[in-house]
Parts: C-alpha cells; sequence; structure tokens
C-alpha cells in the first residue's frame, strides 16, 4: 500500500510501505487516496486554488473545483465524485473556544439561559477580552465528480469539515467539534453521531461499521 501526507511546507508526499521509498507528490493540503488507490485529491491555496487530482505516480494532475478557502476533499466509495468543505459565507459571533461560536443575533437568548453566576462570568470575560467578538467563516459540503462536473452542494451544518464518504451513501463529517452524519441527496438531513464535543477529522472503518475520531485531551490527543 501506499500512505500519502502533507509536512508543514505545503508538500504532499507518497510513502510506499513495501519498498521503504519516499517521494514528493505535488504542492498542497489535505491529501486523500482514492478508493482504488490509483489517485490522489487534494486542495492547493495561492494563485491556483480550488480542488484538484493527480495520478498516485504523479502523473496527470487536474483541478477539478476552482474556489477559495476549500479543504478536506474525500472521495465517494465508486471513486467517481469528490466531496469537500467550502466556505459558503461568514457571520459575527462570539467565539467561546473548543469550535463553539455564539451569533451575535442571538448572544442575549443565550446569556439569558445561563445561572447568574455563569452569565457573571461571561460578561466578565467579553469584558477582559477572553470571549471576543469575531467574523467567522461558514463552512458547508459539496462535491463534484472527478472530471469537474456535476457540482451538488450537500444538505449540512454551517460548521462542515473533514466529510468521509461511505458505501451507504452515508457522509459523517465535523462540525465545530461535533459529529455529524448527512448523504449526497437534496433531501437528505443532518443528524449527530453524538453528544461528545471536540471530535475531529472523522473517518469511516474499512468495512464502514465504526468512525475513528480523535480530540484533543490537555496536553496531548487521543483516538477514539
Amino acid at each position: 500500500g501506499t500512505l500519502v501526507f502533507q509536512n508543514g511546507d505545503g508538500q504532499i508526499y507518497a510513502y510506499n510501505l513495501a519498498a521503504g521509498s519516499l517521494r514528493p507528490l505535488a504542492a498542497g493540503m489535505d491529501p486523500a487516496i482514492s478508493p482504488d488507490g490509483s489517485e490522489v485529491a487534494f486542495v492547493r491555496g495561492g494563485g491556483e486554488v480550488g480542488v484538484y487530482r493527480i495520478g498516485i505516480d504523479g502523473s496527470n494532475e487536474v483541478r477539478i473545483f476552482s474556489g477559495n478557502d476549500v479543504r478536506t476533499p474525500s472521495w465517494s466509495p465508486d471513486g467517481q465524485y469528490v466531496v469537500f468543505s467550502r466556505v459558503t459565507g461568514s457571520t459575527r459571533c462570539y467565539d467561546l473556544g473548543m469550535g463553539g461560536c455564539i451569533a451575535e443575533g442571538e448572544a442575549q437568548t443565550f446569556f439569558n439561559s445561563l445561572p447568574p453566576a455563569q452569565q457573571q462570568q461571561v460578561q466578565d470575560a467579553i469584558a477582559n477580552g477572553t470571549i471576543k467578538l469575531v467574523d467567522k467563516g461558514l463552512r458547508g459540503l459539496s462535491r463534484v465528480d472527478r472530471d469537474g462536473n456535476n457540482y451538488r452542494d450537500i444538505p449540512s451544518l454551517d460548521s462542515a469539515y473533514a466529510p468521509d464518504w461511505n458505501s451507504s451513501d452515508a457522509i459523517v463529517y465535523e462540525n465545530n467539534g461535533n459529529l455529524q452524519i448527512t448523504a449526497d441527496r437534496p433531501d437528505a438531513t443532518t443528524e449527530s453521531v453524538t453528544t461528545e464535543r471536540g471530535l475531529r477529522d472523522p473517518a469511516w472503518q474499512a468495512n464502514y461499521g465504526r468512525v475513528a475520531t480523535h480530540r484533543q485531551e490537555g496536553s496531548h490527543w487521543e483516538i477514539y
């Protein structure tokens, strides 16, 4: 098999496990190997922004979607489509940390729902700048086919990130540290997988029975 990864300089590498050989593949981020192992989907910023695919041998690089701030592409199980996260707009909200951000227009209702002691803590945090009013990018999921055609938005929440597609047509993704499942259908609904928070970058088990994910625990990260 082959493992693909990126380094801190924005270079994607392919590592052949059997031969122990390492070689540069492309400049970009968020590489994902196709189900048959023949291609890699990835994203690139700078002057050539978009979603790309390239042969595992470094040949036939093609941009299949052009758009700013696209991230985390993933292949459909049949290798015919690529799903990815993209910016769809922005909103002003109070950043609570750990992915939580309360919209400016909903802040008062949220604060009023807290016990009096917590209301004072929140007010103090806003006053000293611990909780800040920020412009937050809204993200959704979209997909195109391998040739860059048949674009479609996929039903998702507004912080959708790191999608992973399974053989039953379900797509698991991260949203503000919570895991959600949707599908590539216009009538699909998005549903929470768990009430646990802080979970990142979900990936289906090989037979799609369970989802692997990770979360920061103090000074380190753990896989679940």
